[in-house]
């Protein structure tokens, strides 16, 4: 509830504003996030960096909120050793390595999503905005079958052309 009127919400006499740290190409994508959460009754300031100070802001734990990139196999990072976000379940934990010692896509696939719930139900981070990215291929272009295998430039070896 914004008790004072000045647009930000407050609860128990702690205002809800916090930093989002960004590299300068992520600038506008946290100026819009700052903005959409505006909208709402949360300030979020946007503090620039470069991604050396980014990376070791990120690395030492100090930070509120960094704007970066993400894809669904990062979030192996939230099981490493040097993960940031204190998240130990040992479930997603032994999913995440099974995954990364599977030479084996279709194994990973499936286990990355098995291991999705853990992270919906335990909410060890918040993403502040979806990425979104335009992948043009010809139609003719096989073995990009889920959001996960989106990317030719990742699963290049295992691509093929169709014949028409």
């Amino acid at each position: 509830m914004d008790r004072n009127g000045d647009g930000v919400r407050e609860r128990d006499g702690v205002v809800a504003r916090f930093e989002i740290q960004a590299p300068g190409w992520w600038e506008r994508s946290a100026i819009v996030v700052s903005a959409q959460l505006a909208a709402v009754g949360i300030k979020a300031e946007v503090l620039v960096a470069d991604n050396a100070v980014n990376l070791q802001r990120y690395r030492s734990g100090d930070f509120e909120a960094i704007i970066g990139y993400a894809t669904p196999y990062s979030l192996v990072l939230l099981s490493s050793r040097e993960t940031v976000t204190g998240y130990d379940n040992e479930a997603y934990k032994s999913l995440v390595r099974q995954a990364r010692a599977s030479p084996n896509p279709a194994v990973q696939d499936s286990l990355i999503r098995a291991a999705w719930p853990f992270l919906f139900e335990d909410v060890p981070v918040v993403f502040l905005h979806p990425m979104a990215a335009q992948i043009y291929v010809h139609r003719r272009i096989r073995g990009l079958s889920s959001p996960w295998r989106a990317d030719p430039s990742r699963y290049m070896d295992e691509l093929w052309i169709e014949e028409e």
